[in-house]
């Protein structure tokens, strides 16, 4: 409760608190070795979740679905539920849906930007390297001599950040995960009530990723 009155209590520095203590205290320990603690973490991420604002999510939103990926995948019913309750949660699926319309948002910009540098008669060289340098903002930012390698802009361009990018590693890990909860709706150690639960709780939180996916750059996994 004292880390809630204090992201209350700091106005508009609050989201970053409570980004902070998603990642230093949550995220970067978590108990991988016990259950009942993955529980306990689970519920306080839930709570920190909607404090969180959404552009956090473009620097912890890969750790956040690598973490969500291994309860979901999870033997234990436990650390299951405990991440479908977080995903499917009305305040973390607002979180998630104004996330993935500010990283569309700033990567239509971005995408605007860099095609208004370009020569109107740019030779096809141009647009190849181009292409090249986006596959390449997509794994990381690229150096100034890979830049220049690939002739993708002048001495004065500024460098490009991947937009969004954890963003939509986040929901492509989750999209994953919730592909093979799904493949395996009877699981031997769980009861019939259980399974069922999972199953149509696994579902509503797929379909609503499959939605907000499609207002980031890159499509729906199909890889099982």
């Amino acid at each position: 409760e004292c880390q809630f009155t204090a992201i209350d209590k700091a106005g508009a520095d609050g989201g970053h608190i409570a980004a902070s203590l998603l990642r230093g205290c949550l995220l970067r320990r978590w108990p991988r070795q016990s259950v009942e603690k993955q529980e306990l973490f689970l519920e306080e991420m839930e709570g920190l979740l909607p404090h969180v604002p959404p552009a956090e999510l473009f620097s912890l939103g890969g750790e956040l679905g690598a973490t969500l990926g291994v309860c979901l995948r999870s033997p234990h019913v436990e650390p299951v539920l405990g991440a479908l309750y977080l995903i499917t949660a009305e305040d973390v699926e607002a979180l998630f849906s104004d996330a993935a319309a500010e990283a569309a948002t700033e990567r239509c910009a971005w995408l605007a930007e860099g095609s208004a540098e370009q020569p109107v008669n740019a030779p096809v060289k141009a647009l190849t390297g181009l292409a090249a340098l986006v596959a390449q903002v997509e794994r990381g930012s690229a150096s100034g001599a890979e830049r220049e390698a690939e002739g993708a802009g002048s001495d004065t361009e500024k460098p490009l950040a991947p937009i969004g990018k954890q963003v939509e590693e986040l929901f492509d890990t989750l999209q994953k995960s919730l592909k093979a909860v799904l493949a395996a709706p009877d699981v031997a150690h769980y009861s019939e009530s259980q399974n069922r639960q999972i199953i149509e709780m696994a579902q509503d939180a797929a379909d609503m990723l499959n939605n907000l996916n499609g207002g980031t750059a890159s499509e729906p996994s199909t890889d099982g």
